[in-house]
């Protein structure tokens, strides 16, 4: 039996807050806005597009709700996250069910990188229900993580390292490898200055950096 959602708002905030009386989700009033305006326009539905006077009333979410199940419905392909830049779109489309990439986030206004190392090495495979996002998985993996379309900020083939996507104003922090002394680490890594990260030894940095940096595949 599927559980009726309760749904409230937080003006504070700005977030819709989800809950199936076993736990709780939160979607913010601006995000829901632009995923139901993308929808709306992916669906050819113009009269269904919300209101920018309604963002952040429970109409709005409604309508959000009404449009994914119109996308179930409709064969929309790939569902990007409002905002994702075409080329990004395309790479991961042409890479959907094939070869590996490596992926880097950040900022899609300022092109900083996030430094991201997690989740960021893997397959494109596509997510079941109404609305079929892009994600990445291990090679043998039948599920995985939703990718942040809109936050990447940089692609290398997870193969050769050749660059395939750059955000026009791409930039990343400064490393430096230093020393330490303590039981446990033997070295550290400043990101512009400040530490962070600590390692067990001088070649774990090391590694670690040339994989942030995309000079290697994997840690």
């Amino acid at each position: 039996m599927q559980t009726k959602l309760q749904i409230s708002t937080n003006a504070e905030q700005r977030l819709f807050v989800i809950s199936t009386g076993e736990g709780y989700s939160c979607f913010g009033f601006d995000n829901c806005y632009r995923h139901a305006l993308q929808l709306s326009q992916l669906l050819g539905r113009p009269d269904l597009a919300p209101k920018e006077n309604e963002i952040g009333e429970l109409k709005q979410y409604e309508l959000y709700q009404n449009l994914v199940r119109l996308a179930g419905d409709a064969d929309i392909g790939t569902y990007f996250d409002p905002g994702t830049p075409t080329q990004v779109r395309e790479i991961l489309e042409r890479y959907l069910n094939g070869s590996p990439l490596r992926l880097f986030f950040g900022d899609d206004v300022t092109g900083r990188d996030w430094l991201e190392e997690h989740d960021v090495y893997g397959y494109i495979r596509r997510s079941m229900g109404p609305l079929k996002v892009p994600l990445l998985t291990g090679r043998l993996s039948g599920g995985g993580s939703a990718i942040l379309t809109a936050n990447v900020v940089r692609i290398l083939d997870g193969r050769t390292l050749t660059e395939l996507y750059r955000h026009p104003t791409y930039h990343q922090a400064s490393f430096t490898i230093e020393s330490c002394s303590t039981k446990k680490y033997k070295a550290q890594v400043l990101a512009d200055g400040e530490l962070h990260a600590r390692f067990p030894t001088l070649v774990s940095a090391q590694r670690w950096v040339a994989f942030m940096k995309g000079e290697t595949i994997r840690l």
